[in-house]
Formats: structure tokens, sequence, C-alpha cells
């Protein structure tokens, strides 16, 4: 028994209880007055706290005090205001697509700077009621009781500690813990993030899903081999963004001008556009053949040109060229009867319109004779 840390430790007055069931309470410095907290835990790898303590981690309650007795470690650490996320989840907190990603690469920070330590300590535990959000948007990687250290000459784990939906298949047994460990966690803790979450742009979304993804392979050799080649992947999120985007404005320029091609060459196929233009120069074909008993060459070419128009009327209208049905009300219509009825109205109507304006013509022609 530690008679000096026993001794400091019970300095610390408990004032109150944060998760009485757990060990956890608020206690207050009877030499300093400062607030901390006071943990009293039974599952636990008194060397990793030891490690922890002198290392001071940023990102990370700082520890105080420690005292080990009875099987049972009392921690004494800094108390941070703020919120886990498992409490932000229950709130209905949502979190924009740059937020998830500021607070991964935040957490990454953490973890890789536990991972760079020697030898690495793995966490093992990383989930939304570990991960505090503060009032100030710091992120906080809290709870190192399942904490190991990474040994490389183990087959498989001899603790299986961690929380189901997070803890990856070697810590069932399955493997050694390793760096590759808090990989999967983190991965589940983005796919967490992005579940019920609305995104206006869903290819963002659909870039965050693939790292998941990737964290998360049942196969540690498949996912990144480090946090810090995660935390670069989430970095370059947005640059992927930028490609992504410049290549769809490309690709919905060219989309809009193919809309402005005629019927049959807004496809580009092949066998479409030689049927369209088989159909085209028989329109041509048709309407210049037609003979009008007309008094002059002017009415006879007027009558012709109209038939022309009546013609490509009829099909850019049916194909719906411009999205120009829109403003028939029966065109509108889910009903495929009323649909094509709506086409068939207005087309005659089109029709119709034409003849009249012939008609006119026709007759000025013949009042100015």
């Amino acid at each position: 028994m530690n008679l000096e840390s026993r001794l400091e430790i019970s300095y610390y007055k408990k004032i109150a209880e944060l998760n009485p069931e757990h060990g956890i309470f608020v206690v207050q410095n009877s030499k300093n007055g400062k607030v901390f907290v006071k943990k009293i835990i039974t599952v636990y790898n008194p060397d990793v706290y030891r490690r922890l303590m002198d290392a001071g981690l940023p990102g990370m309650p700082r520890i105080y005090a420690l005292h080990e007795e009875d099987g049972r470690l009392t921690v004494i650490e800094e108390y941070i205001s703020g919120s886990t996320l498992a409490e932000l989840f229950i709130e209905g907190r949502r979190f924009e697509p740059k937020e998830i990603k500021r607070i991964i690469i935040e957490l990454c920070v953490t973890i890789e700077s536990l991972h760079k330590l020697t030898p690495p300590v793995i966490h093992r535990d990383i989930k939304p009621s570990n991960v505090m959000i503060t009032a100030d948007n710091r992120v906080i990687l809290l709870d190192m009781n399942a904490a190991r250290y990474a040994d490389n000459t183990k087959c498989e784990d001899t603790e299986l500690l961690g929380t189901k939906g997070y803890a990856a298949p070697e810590q069932y047994g399955f493997g050694t813990s390793d760096e590759r460990t808090d990989i999967y966690a983190t991965g589940m803790l983005i796919k967490e993030l992005l579940q019920n979450n609305y995104m206006e742009n869903p290819a963002e979304r659909s870039l965050l899903t693939d790292v998941a993804d990737k964290c998360t392979e049942l196969n540690p050799r498949d996912r990144f081999s480090s946090i810090a080649e995660l935390r670069e992947s989430l970095s370059s999120v947005d640059k992927a963004m930028v490609v992504r985007g410049s290549a769809a404005g490309d690709k919905s320029a060219i989309k809009s001008k193919r809309r402005l091609l005629p019927p049959g060459f807004r496809t580009l196929n092949p066998f479409k556009m030689a049927v369209a233009i088989a159909g085209y120069l028989t329109v041509f074909i048709l309407s210049f053949s037609f003979d009008f008993e007309t008094g002059s060459a002017a009415a006879l070419y007027i009558e012709r040109g109209i038939t022309l128009l009546m013609m490509l009327c009829v099909i850019f209208f049916s194909c719906n060229y411009l999205g120009v049905q829109r403003f028939f009300p029966l065109c509108k219509s889910e009903k495929k009867f009323t649909h094509v009825l709506g086409i068939v109205l207005a087309d005659i109507s089109i029709i119709g319109i034409l003849l009249v304006i012939m008609v006119l013509i026709e007759m000025a022609l013949k009042s100015g004779v």
C-alpha cells in the first residue's frame, strides 16, 4: 500500500455525483479548492494509467493522482465541462459534414498521440459516450479503462474488453489489438455520426461513408494502416469534393448543351441519330414536294414552309423538346391515356393555328395582287 498516494487522494472531497453506479464523482481539493473528477475503477491497466499521468497528452483529461488498493484504482483527473456525443445524440443534435470531419480529425490527433507512445497505447473503447464536446467545441477522449499496450508478440487478446458494436473483431478473440483496433471503432463512430443526419450534398456523405467502410473492414490489414492515414484521408475529403464538384459541373454543362439538340440527337445514340436523320430528311422532302394550287411562286413556298413547320412542331412537341409539354395540363398527367390524349390535342391545335396563319397569308397575297 502506497501511504503517500493514499494521503494525496484523501485531500479530494466528494461534492457531487456524476455516475455513482460506475464510481464517478466530482471532488474538490481541500488544499487549493480546485474541482476534479474522481473515478474508482476495477478493470484497468495500472501501467497505462501511470504512463498517461506522466505523458499529459492533449485531448484527454489530465491525470493528477493515482492510488491502487484492494483491486481498485482511484483516479483523480481534470474536470472538463461538456457533453458526450451519446448525450448529444439523445438530445437530437445533428452534425453537418464539416463538423463530423472536424470532430473525427481532432479525435484522430489524440488517438495518434496514444499510438506514438512507447510502447503504443490502444484505447480499445472509442464510442459516443467516451467522446466529449466541450463548451468551446474541443474534442476530448475519455475513459481509459479498456486501454492496453500494443503487444505484437501475442496471437490474440487475453482480455476481451470493449463495447459491442464498436469493438473490433480482434477484441473478441480473432486476433490481437493494435492501432487498427482503434481505427475500427473510429469508423463505427463516423457511421453513427452520419446516421439520421440529413446532408445537402449526397456526394460528401458518400465520401465519408467510404472512409468509414475502410475503417471497419473485418480484416485489420484492409483498414487504414495508421490513424495518421485515416486523418489524412478525412482531410482530403474536401479536395475530393472540389474535384467531384468540378466534374459534376462539367457534366451538367455538357448535359445542358445536349438538351438543345433536336429530338433523336440528345442521347448521342448512333442508332437513334441515324433514324432521326432519315426522319428529318423525309419530312423535308415531303414538305417541299407538295404541289399546292396557288396563284404565285411566293405563295407556294410559304405553304411548303408552313407545312414543314407543322411537321417539325408535331415532332418536337411529341418528343417534349425542352420540356414544352409542361405548359399543357393534360400532358402533365401521370395517367398514360390522358398524357397521350393531351399530346394529340396539342398537336391538332398547333396544326390548326398554323393552317389559319397559312390561310391569312394567302388572303393577304391575293388581296395584294
